[in-house]
């Protein structure tokens, strides 16, 4: 306050607290009683004050023998009171500069004990020492996070006891001394660079340490025989994390308008069964997640909604539907939303025929709000 507000050698602050609320208002009389409103207000953190730049009391006194006339600018030789006036020589008047306190300013209040009476400075504690805390994974007991620490693998990358060899899979280098990582590795390296360079190779002699070569003539069926299952596999794994739907049909199309190379129907339908187990997992597998999913969404989303029915067919248990509503969701929709839901589904097209419905409400905004989702065989009323 006192940085803001700029007052003479003549004048002094007044400080009035107000309350905004009836609209009263009192005149502060010390700093003790100043502290006590600050301290009143530690809660709500918000503290309402006027303040009002008056005349000193001393110097009201001594204006009173001053009588500087009327408005016509005449000067009388006495008081108001009879007291002879004091003439003052406007000419010959010097007012002297006192430079010992230029520019200080009268502080009320330390701003160092002001921001700790606040407790401004305790709450940037206590978020530091939270922050400085290693917090525990949320919801999980305490003998399961320990096996998860004693389960964690230290890893160094630093560690030089094995080098990192790689190497460029559309356009090996086979220079003299080039190292690869495997064998294995070596075999689909020798594949790439003979299609990239149409020419076919023949094993001679081969073994775990040594594999001799040879080199056949031009010849585009023979290149054919080059795309192995494994070059195969390889070229397809790209192009089903660029697009995971793709067909086999596109995929042969594709590896054919990239190497010119025909590869059999069978061999990229095969391959391609191969790729999608290795990057997305089996069909039968992620039925069997779903109840891994349902304990995660209930370990770290408490009070979400996740069921799982089944049918049992000759003593066995199969999948039946499925439906999940988040916590977030839930509570979204009551408070939020308008009392208003649109179902609709849209079939499934591929291992497992069926239809994946969705419930959305309308907020405030107008906007389309996810409440629910899930996974059926058929539109059924029972459904």
């Amino acid at each position: 306050m006192a940085a803001l507000i700029i007052w003479g050698s003549s004048q002094q602050i007044e400080v009035w607290g107000v309350d905004t609320d009836s609209g009263s208002e009192w005149k502060v009389r010390g700093n003790n009683q100043f502290r006590q409103m600050i301290e009143a207000r530690l809660d709500e953190k918000v503290m309402t004050v006027a303040l009002d730049v008056v005349e000193k009391a001393s110097y009201k006194k001594d204006l009173e023998q001053i009588d500087i006339g009327d408005c016509t600018g005449n000067s009388p030789d006495v008081g108001p009171h009879g007291v002879d006036a004091l003439i003052v020589d406007w000419d010959t008047l010097v007012i002297e500069v006192d430079d010992t306190n230029d520019g200080d300013a009268n502080k009320l209040v330390d701003e160092t004990a002001l921001y700790q009476a606040l407790g401004f400075e305790a709450n940037d504690e206590e978020a530091a020492a939270k922050a400085a805390e290693d917090y525990a994974i949320p919801c999980m007991p305490p003998d399961l996070e320990e096996v998860f620490r004693e389960a964690a693998i230290p890893v160094d990358d630093n560690e030089n006891t094995e080098p990192l060899v790689d190497w460029d899979r559309d356009n090996p280098d086979m220079t003299v001394g080039v190292v690869y990582p495997s064998m294995h590795d070596f075999r689909l390296a020798l594949r790439q660079y003979a299609l990239i360079h149409e020419f076919q190779l023949g094993t001679e002699k081969s073994d775990r340490q040594i594999q001799r070569l040879l080199q056949s003539p031009n010849n585009q069926g023979l290149i054919g025989k080059m795309a192995s299952q494994a070059w195969v596999e390889e070229r397809t794994i790209p192009l089903l994390k660029e697009k995971p739907g793709m067909g086999a049909k596109e995929v042969r199309q594709r590896l054919h308008a990239k190497y010119n190379i025909t590869i059999p129907y069978q061999t990229i339908w095969y391959d391609r069964q191969r790729v999608t187990e290795k990057l997305f997992g089996k069909w039968d597998n992620s039925f069997e997640n779903l109840y891994r999913f349902k304990a995660e969404i209930e370990l770290r989303s408490p009070d979400s909604v996740v069921e799982i029915d089944t049918v049992t067919v000759d003593g066995k248990k199969h999948f039946s539907r499925f439906f999940c509503s988040f916590k977030a969701c839930i509570d979204g929709f009551l408070n939020g939303c308008r009392p208003y839901l649109s179902i609709d589904s849209i079939a499934l097209n591929g291992m497992w025929n069926g239809h994946m419905p969705a419930a959305v409400a309308i907020d405030s905004h107008n906007w389309l709000f996810p409440v629910a989702f899930g996974f059926f065989d058929s539109k059924t009323k029972e459904n």
